[in-house]
């Protein structure tokens, strides 16, 4: 037995290291380290750089230079590169505050660091651990000790008060409630009578016990043989209902969120700090030239010493038992390769958890599932980069290519849960929201015949009966080569849907009687109806719209269904909820009003930001005479080309925003292209029309009265926008 308190063991040589049967390498976290409930609290001298994103208030100046208290549990984080910001954020639930400066000033003790999981890490020529071998990687605990809570309150304009760590960021305060104003004119002074029944200046709060994430095990060797056992529990308390934010290290993990359960890492984890924000990030990189992922493995590790040779057949490769991986309900499943990477059998982790294959061959030929979480497949990930410390598209060079085989499911939908049945059942609340499927490749990238890309949420049916829905989550599909798309991809929500991004060399919307090139990702018009609330449509060499085309984009969502109540929390979801498409606009006669349905946008795009010079002069986008793209009142049509952008046709958003342009591109691109001249222009032909004109709508209530809705017209932008509070221009350079 080896226990480990310094939180990570490395095992640095250049031969083998070997964990025989019958030992333990144990880096679990500590369990029952105590924290006062008034480490959760934080005073904030509030300057307007806190209230930068909550312009109103800053501009008004009434909380400037005022401490107030702020409930650390209730932070929102934002990461690097949201909104345009470089740097990771820190919001008050509402908006108002960006805390993030203040953080770094909070004591901690040791134990809080001590009751994450450790880290093993092996690297050198192979590791092998035999079956009896046993690696705890198991999280520890936080017992949060009975305490107060300090509270800081707000005058809103409608007479309600707000505690600042709830405070919604785009209202106007009036200013800090202090208690029962007198107000005397004559002298100019006011005096102040507080009543700790309408806002208390603090608040008790029992005790409670929160679960902290598990730790690592990293395999950065040439070879492995792993047939030893992987703990990898974790405790989830009452309140841990959040999923956890996949940006942050378990130490900076709200108290709400799920501890995540071990991380099984295959290639190099190198972690890279952020001073500047106090967060740490990994990048992941191959050992390893070969991984296979398969059932009922051939067990060699008993056979092998220290000076043992491995197989021909097994040096320079990993095979991974999915049997055994699945077992140990892992939180992630990460691994890098440098050629050629194979799933034959079903892999799965934890809700929430994330599947990350990254390498140029990838081969899947079973299902992926990580409810809730990520899967990222191929030879480009985004990452933080080591040099500069941002998140950046990280490439393994190689044969590359992505092929999912007929039939396989690649699923990150969210849980289905129904607490009317089982009110204990909370395991799954947090993971009722879609997760993200990514599938990137510089080469090519095929979904066989019927195969399943699925992101649809689930949703959670609440003691009284009541549906609270999840959305739908995001796909990417892009391939620098051909892109292939014979399977179905689906993004349905309760709540709306994702974004799906398709990137092929080139994209034919609707049908023609010219025959297209091969590697033509051929869209039909009634493609943009899969649940998603926003579509990204990239031909890096070219797009067009055909003639006569009738594209509608539209976003059914999903309902509760007639066996909801019935279905116990675990079921699949795609049983207690179905599908629907509401009509544009609900009527309720007895109140009077109209919902309009949600809606989704549309990105149409020719080319990339690594458009080469000679893309530049042959890239074009069309739009077709006769064709029509019509998508919801309010939703948004943008056309972007790096060269010709044509526009026959008919761009219907009633009400909502069109605009024309060309996407940014390497300078270096755009000077080459332009020193030796150009066609390239945004040409509106003689029967394209642009519709953003609003329509009024009406209906009649109970008592035959007509009550409806005007929308405001919409906006149309062509070749670029003018800042009218600084009156600075931004065109498309023609």
């Amino acid at each position: 037995l080896l226990q480990l308190c310094e939180r990570e063991l490395e095992q640095l040589t250049r031969t083998r290291s070997l964990v025989r049967d019958g030992a333990m390498i144990d880096v679990s976290g500590a369990v029952g380290v105590k924290v006062s409930m008034e480490a959760n609290n934080i005073k904030i001298n509030v300057q307007g750089n806190e209230q930068r994103d909550a312009s109103v208030n800053r501009d008004d100046g009434k909380l400037i230079n005022n401490d107030v208290w702020v409930d650390l549990r209730e932070l929102v984080f934002v990461p690097a590169g949201t909104n345009g910001y470089a740097t990771d954020r820190w919001y008050t639930a509402g908006g108002l505050l960006e805390v993030g400066g203040y953080l770094g000033t909070q004591g901690h003790s040791v134990g809080e660091w001590m009751a994450q999981g450790g880290t093993v890490t092996f690297t050198g020529k192979d590791v092998v651990t035999q079956k009896g071998a046993q690696i705890n990687l198991s999280g520890g605990t936080v017992d949060v000790q009975a305490g107060y809570i300090e509270q800081t309150w707000l005058r809103g304009p409608d007479g309600r008060l707000y505690e600042v760590s709830r405070a919604p960021g785009d209202i106007l305060y009036s200013g800090f409630y202090k208690g029962f104003e007198d107000t005397s004119k004559r002298w100019g002074q006011t005096e102040y009578y507080y009543n700790p029944m309408i806002a208390t200046q603090r608040r008790y709060e029992s005790g409670y016990t929160v679960g902290r994430d598990a730790g690592k095990l990293v395999v950065g060797t040439a070879s492995a043989v792993l047939e030893g056992q992987l703990i990898s529990d974790v405790f989830q308390g009452e309140r841990q209902t959040q999923a956890a934010n996949i940006n942050l290290d378990g130490y900076q993990q709200s108290q709400k969120a799920q501890a995540q359960r071990a991380q099984l890492i295959i290639g190099q984890y190198l972690p890279i700090y952020n001073k500047t924000t106090g967060t740490l990030r990994y990048a992941l990189g191959a050992t390893t030239d070969q991984v296979l992922i398969d059932s009922n493995t051939q067990k060699i590790a008993e056979g092998l010493d220290l000076t043992t040779a491995l197989p021909a057949d097994r040096q320079g490769k990993m095979v991974l038992d999915s049997d055994q991986l699945n077992g140990y309900q892992l939180g992630a499943i990460k691994v890098g390769a440098r050629q050629q990477m194979s799933v034959n059998a079903a892999l799965q982790v934890a809700d929430g958890g994330d599947i990350t294959l990254f390498g140029p061959g990838v081969n899947i030929n079973a299902n992926l599932t990580a409810h809730g979480g990520t899967l990222n497949v191929g030879n480009i990930l985004s990452q933080v980069d080591p040099t500069k410390g941002q998140v950046v598209d990280t490439i393994l060079a190689g044969s590359a290519g992505v092929r999912v085989a007929g039939g396989v499911r690649l699923d990150t939908s969210g849980r289905w849960n129904n607490l009317a049945l089982d009110s204990s059942s909370i395991g799954g609340v947090a993971y009722v929201n879609g997760g993200k499927v990514s599938l990137r490749s510089t080469g090519d990238v095929n979904l066989g015949a019927g195969s399943v890309v699925e992101a649809s949420s689930g949703g959670t049916l609440g003691v009284n009966g009541t549906l609270a829905g999840g959305k739908g989550g995001d796909v990417t599909l892009a391939a620098l080569g051909a892109l292939g798309v014979q399977g179905e991809v689906l993004g349905y929500g309760v709540n709306g849907g994702g974004t799906l991004a398709l990137q092929a060399r080139q994209v034919q919307i609707g049908d023609s009687t010219d025959v297209p090139a091969a590697d033509t990702l051929k869209l039909a018009g009634d493609f943009f109806n899969k649940g998603f609330s926003a579509y990204d449509i990239t031909g890096n060499e070219g797009l067009i719209v055909t003639d006569g085309t009738q594209v509608e984009v539209i976003a059914p969502v999903l309902r509760q269904g007639e066996q909801a109540l019935n279905m116990p929390t675990g079921s699949d979801p795609a049983k207690a909820l179905e599908r629907w498409t509401s009509s544009v606009y609900q009527e309720d006669a007895a109140k009077g009003v109209l919902t309009q349905r949600r809606g989704a946008s549309l990105n149409l795009n020719a080319g990339h930001a690594d458009s080469t010079a000679a893309q530049l002069a042959t890239t074009a986008l069309t739009v077709g005479q006769g064709a029509v793209i019509t998508v919801d009142p309010g939703q948004a049509i943008n056309l972007r080309s790096v060269g010709q952008l044509t526009l026959e046709g008919t761009l219907n958003a009633w009400g909502g925003t069109v605009s024309l342009g060309s996407p940014a591109v390497v300078p270096q691109a755009m000077e080459q292209a332009n020193a030796i001249g150009h066609g390239r222009s945004i040409w509106i032909g003689e029967h394209a029309l642009i519709d953003v004109s609003a329509r009024a709508v009406t209906a009649l209530d109970y008592l035959g009265r007509t009550y409806g809705q005007v929308r405001d017209g919409g906006k149309i932008s062509i070749g670029g926008e003018i800042d009218t509070a600084t009156g600075i221009a931004k065109a498309s350079d023609l």
